[in-house]
């Protein structure tokens, strides 16, 4: 009689840990969609874009040296510092793309491991839903930096694009006016 107590609570607690299993699996596999969008959202920052701002902002800082700085008036060096910016925030982007980059399969491994431990009934059964909400809270994390880079990534691009263009005329401008003076005095 005892031994077929013992044998019905042990069936029952196998039995109520299988009714979460499916529920446990559905976790995992959202966390693995979280994770595959924050992937995607990782490739939407373009490297060479990122490469092709901060050339641009390192090309600036050689023409402002080129020139006389005294000679900036306020509204164009504070346009000029806000590219050099975007180029620094440009390469700490990149970088900072590449690490979370190198992250992921780590990640995957993880959900991988847990998703086959909860379908085989390796490990502590009773501490699944602890190592579920582990493994989520290191993915919101995670998705919460992508997002920010991702954020970056536009305010840098804005940048780049509202300067640009402006700061290329005034060089090619200010270079016009100096070859204009330099063939004046060669005429005098």
């Amino acid at each position: 009689m005892k031994w077929g107590l013992v044998l019905c609570l042990f069936f029952g607690l196998v039995a109520c840990s299988d009714l979460q299993r499916p529920e446990q699996l559905n976790k995992i596999a959202g966390l693995v969609e979280m994770l595959d969008g924050a992937e995607s959202s990782l490739e939407n920052i373009s490297v060479d874009k990122l490469q092709g701002i901060f050339h641009a902002s390192e090309a600036v800082k050689a023409k402002i040296l080129a020139e006389m700085p005294d000679s900036l008036d306020l509204d164009r060096a504070i346009r000029l510092d806000r590219f050099r910016e975007a180029g620094d925030a440009a390469l700490l982007l990149s970088v900072e793309r590449e690490e979370l980059r190198k992250i992921i399969p780590d990640y995957r491994k993880a959900l991988d491991k847990l998703k086959q431990d909860i379908e085989n009934g390796n490990g502590q059964k009773h501490k699944y839903d602890e190592y579920i909400d582990f493994e989520e809270k290191k993915v919101k994390d995670f998705s919460a930096r992508v997002d920010d880079c991702l954020a970056k990534f536009r305010a840098i691009v804005d940048v780049d694009d509202e300067l640009r263009e402006v700061i290329e005329g005034e060089f090619n401008e200010r270079m016009r006016s100096l070859l204009v003076q330099l063939a004046e005095k060669d005429l005098e």
